[in-house]
């Protein structure tokens, strides 16, 4: 038999109290949603408003990474105007202009909230200095001319006929890029002894090096040019060795008695004596 009148009617109900339920939760859920968008472009349209406030307008640039005698030509060089809103600062701009300084080998710009401008700099370092008539200049590791002037501690390259650039640009002069890849190409110990290279043509290069045992006068060691670098280098620390173990062994004078290494041929190198060079004339002549 069928359900009677009063179950159907108990039924109808719950059945409809049910359907008014889902949509009273739908329509909390929908509500819930539209408030929470409605909050986040609240909220995002205040932070912009914010950040362009002046709470978080640029009141200061901050440079790390170079001496205090030079934190006033990058920011000079960065250009970012006192009370620029924060956000508004072209990062890639003060970056790019940072860079253009002769002597910034690269360039990080970072914003610090709520005020600060942060630029971090890697400047070039110079490895040698060249001297070309009465002016020298200061080159970095990558050939290019930093700046003006000596730097104490760095070799002197005495290349008389070589045509320098603009400070800046890369030195184009096979003369000079012969000396600096000898000294790049040196090892720690040989580096660190040299104080003077000398150039007088292509091909042409040898290093002077002061070192503790070779006596007052030092002595030279002839390259000729960087090719087969690591091949020349390896013959005279050969060499060195070689005088040092004779002189433990015979009570010679080790590499205070030798003038100059030539290693332009290093399969077939030449060692001149100091008595032979002093009886014939300069090893360099």
């Amino acid at each position: 038999m069928g359900a009677s009148a009063p179950t159907r009617t108990a039924m109808d109900r719950r059945i409809r109290e049910r359907r008014l339920d889902v949509a009273r939760s739908n329509a909390r859920r929908r509500r819930r949603v539209t408030l929470s968008v409605l909050v986040a472009v609240l909220l995002a349209g205040g932070g912009l408003a914010l950040s362009y406030s002046p709470l978080f307008a640029v009141d200061r640039v901050r440079v790390t990474g170079v001496e205090a005698a030079r934190q006033a030509e990058v920011v000079q060089a960065a250009a970012v105007r006192e009370g620029e809103p924060l956000l508004s600062v072209d990062l890639d701009r003060v970056a790019g202009a940072v860079r253009g300084l002769p002597w910034v080998r690269a360039a990080e710009v970072a914003r610090l909230p709520p005020s600060t401008v942060e630029v971090r700099v890697a400047p070039r370092e110079p490895v040698l200095l060249v001297r070309v008539g009465p002016a020298t200049w200061q080159l970095d590791a990558d050939g290019v001319l930093v700046a003006g002037g000596g730097r104490e501690g760095v070799p002197v390259v005495d290349a008389p006929a070589a045509v320098l650039p603009p400070v800046g640009e890369a030195v184009r002069d096979a003369t000079v890029q012969d000396a600096l890849g000898v000294h790049i190409g040196l090892t720690e110990g040989l580096r660190s002894a040299v104080d003077a290279y000398e150039v007088t043509g292509t091909r042409s290069v040898r290093a002077h090096l002061a070192l503790d045992d070779a006596g007052p006068d030092g002595l030279w060691v002839r390259f000729g040019d960087a090719e087969r670098i690591a091949r020349k280098v390896a013959v005279t620390e050969l060499l060195l060795a070689q005088t040092r173990e004779q002189a433990t062994r015979d009570g010679g004078l080790g590499p205070a008695a030798v003038a100059e290494i030539d290693v332009r041929a290093p399969d077939n190198p030449v060692l001149i004596p100091r008595a032979a060079a002093e009886a014939g004339g300069d090893a360099g002549e």
